[in-house]
């Protein structure tokens, strides 16, 4: 039977402690030996090598061992550790006295005597005798509305509001007051309307504050969306409210005539019968035809059909039996 003298560390126990262990173990070690094959190894603490449990070790002596360099090495500090925590000292107390510098100049004249005043009702005065009121204490901004229910010229309302409390710090300072004065809007004169864009007129009337009335009617003279005329004559002082009638042009009414039969014809009476209904002459081809040079052969519109006034009718005109459709009159 051969043994085998492990020379390797106990887990987690330093060499020098291996032999005052193994002499406390003696009895559990004998007692764990036993025969062997020649080639099976046996540990002197009784142990088999093959069947030794890993040992591992728990969170704690992890947490130990990674900070026991901290615990048993003493790391002096950084030579300019003393300096970096003066400089951080000094800016906070820097920015400590600016700051306590700063509020008690913002706030510092709060802090003594002052003089509540009680702010008036400037409602139902006029203008001018809310301007004249302590005019040493108070400073006035003006703002223009219209109520058809007061005066002209008549404190409508006012900010603060009557009967707050404000505080005056010192004898140059001054409370401000917004007043919001009555003023009627002034007479609006009417400019020239006629022969203007009735878009345009509709508008400016609408901003005015006067209301428009808008009439249409055909003309042949006066293109469409064009104002023919208006009630009021250019110049007239006009009020808020005031109504005016204004006369747009529809254009030109349309009216529709019975298509001729032109075939046939010659070409100058053909263009007599359609300028005598209000047709338009359209574009004039002509070909070669057996029928004689300038007879109407064809026309773009049927016989008979209604039209409107103005429309252009194209016709085709024989230019002879020979006429080459190259050439042009």
């Amino acid at each position: 039977m051969r043994f085998h003298f492990s020379k390797k560390k106990v887990q987690g126990v330093r060499r020098s402690r291996a032999l005052s262990l193994h002499k406390c173990c003696s009895i559990e070690k004998i007692s764990s030996l036993r025969t062997t094959d020649e080639k099976e190894r046996i540990d002197l603490f009784g142990v088999f090598e093959e069947d030794a449990p890993k040992k591992r070790s728990s969170f704690l002596k992890k947490l130990k061992k990674a900070f026991s360099v901290f615990f048993h090495k003493k790391r002096r500090p950084p030579a300019n550790t003393a300096r970096i925590f003066g400089a951080v000292c000094g800016a906070f107390a820097l920015t400590l006295c600016a700051g306590i510098s700063t509020v008690a100049l913002l706030f510092g004249r709060y802090a003594g005597s002052y003089t509540e005043v009680v702010i008036p009702s400037f409602v139902s005065l006029s203008s001018d005798e809310a301007l004249a009121t302590q005019s040493e204490l108070f400073e006035y901004s003006l703002s223009y509305s219209f109520d058809p229910e007061r005066e002209a010229n008549e404190i409508i309302s006012q900010a603060p509001s009557p009967n707050v409390i404000r505080k005056l710090y010192s004898k140059d300072q001054k409370i401000r007051i917004l007043l919001t004065v009555n003023k009627p809007k002034e007479d609006f004169i009417l400019p020239k309307t006629v022969g203007t864009r009735t878009r345009d007129a509709e508008l400016m009337l609408k901003n005015a504050g006067v209301d428009a009335i808008l009439l249409q009617e055909y003309s042949d003279t006066v293109p469409q969306g064009t104002v023919i005329s208006c009630s009021h004559v250019a110049g007239t002082a006009l009020k808020e409210g005031e109504r005016v009638i204004l006369t747009s042009s529809k254009g030109p009414k349309m009216r529709y005539v019975q298509m001729p039969d032109l075939v046939g014809l010659c070409e100058s009476e053909a263009i007599e019968r359609l300028n005598a209904l209000a047709l338009k002459v359209g574009s004039i081809t002509y070909s070669a035809s057996g029928l004689a040079a300038g007879t109407v052969i064809s026309q773009s519109q049927k016989a008979g059909d209604m039209l409107a006034e103005r429309t252009a009718i194209s016709l085709t005109v024989s230019a002879g039996r020979y006429f080459n459709t190259d050439d042009r009159h």
